[in-house]
């Protein structure tokens, strides 16, 4: 997981559900600067060359879309998450878009985690 404002400001690594759950429990969010999409993907792409993934399928970006896309389609899939309105026409025509409705988004949250306890 990158947290990128202009430049990547924290990158946590998970490869459990109980990592992401720590992660999830004293979340905080760095960074919140101008958004500049670039460096997100610059890391990425040296994470792939260094051999951190053995099959990366995607990408998924949350934003609110105000920023400097890359303008290369990389060699995996990548959706933008928005939460809000976002520019159609300033998102790259090789990404994805899902609006996501923020209630949308808590409900699934809630009905994930109480799965969990069952």
């Amino acid at each position: 997981m990158l947290q990128c404002d202009e430049t990547v400001q924290k990158e946590d690594v998970i490869c459990s559900k109980e990592e992401l759950d720590r992660l999830f429990t004293d979340f905080e969010i760095y960074g919140g600067g101008g958004t500049d999409f670039r460096p997100a993907f610059e890391r990425v792409q040296e994470l792939i060359e260094q051999g951190a993934f053995e099959r990366l399928c995607g990408l998924l970006y949350f934003t609110d879309g105000k920023g400097i896309y890359p303008t290369g389609k990389p060699p995996y899939k990548t959706a933008f998450l928005f939460l809000n309105d976002y520019e159609e026409e300033k998102v790259p025509v090789w990404a994805m878009r899902l609006k996501v409705d923020e209630g949308q988004w808590q409900r699934h949250a809630d009905r994930m985690e109480n799965n969990d306890e069952h």
